[in-house]
């Protein structure tokens, strides 16, 4: 299941992401694995919120 703190943690080493003059290919790697793990996140199950009752009609009672 997805967590929120999985995707702020995504989204704080993406914050981070910045190309370097010292190790340029550290940049593209950092990258890919923020993509890999994005497409992780996107193949796991999602909880599913039932829709909410809709109390508009009266309820029928049994006679």
């Amino acid at each position: 299941m997805i967590h929120a703190t999985d995707l702020h943690a995504l989204a704080d080493r993406l914050e981070r992401l910045a190309p370097s003059h010292r190790d340029p290919h550290r940049y593209f790697e950092e990258k890919s694995e923020i993509v890999a793990e994005l497409r992780r996140l996107a193949t796991l199950p999602t909880r599913m919120v039932p829709p909410p009752a809709n109390d508009n009609h009266p309820r029928r009672t049994a006679a």
